[in-house]
């Protein structure tokens, strides 16, 4: 069962690699952008390498699985990651306008 109160050392050093990347992500994404490649190829390969470092990472820790079976069970948890989803992917095209 997820407990929300609990912490792990495991959490914390994903939640802290995850700041050091999104401090490295824009500059490398503007470097890219000033080699001559697209917004669409530095979205899609952005969130290609980002999806399969979070899919792996989650599914060593056990945490995916676990997230799975909470939105098989709980059909409103599912929906708002579908919303959440929509809503990130909107963000982005945004953020990616602005920084190109």
């Amino acid at each position: 069962r997820l407990d929300p109160v609990k912490l792990n050392g495991t959490g914390l050093a994903l939640v802290s690699g995850s700041v050091v990347a999104d401090a490295i992500l824009p500059n490398a994404q503007e470097r890219l952008f000033r080699r001559g490649s697209s917004r669409l190829e530095v979205t899609v390969w952005s969130n290609f390498f980002s999806f399969v470092a979070m899919t792996v990472m989650t599914n060593l820790t056990g945490t995916l699985r676990n997230f799975c079976l909470l939105m098989y069970y709980n059909r409103t948890v599912a929906l708002y990651v579908g919303v959440y989803t929509v809503l990130s992917y909107v963000s982005i095209s945004c953020y990616m306008t602005l920084v190109k």
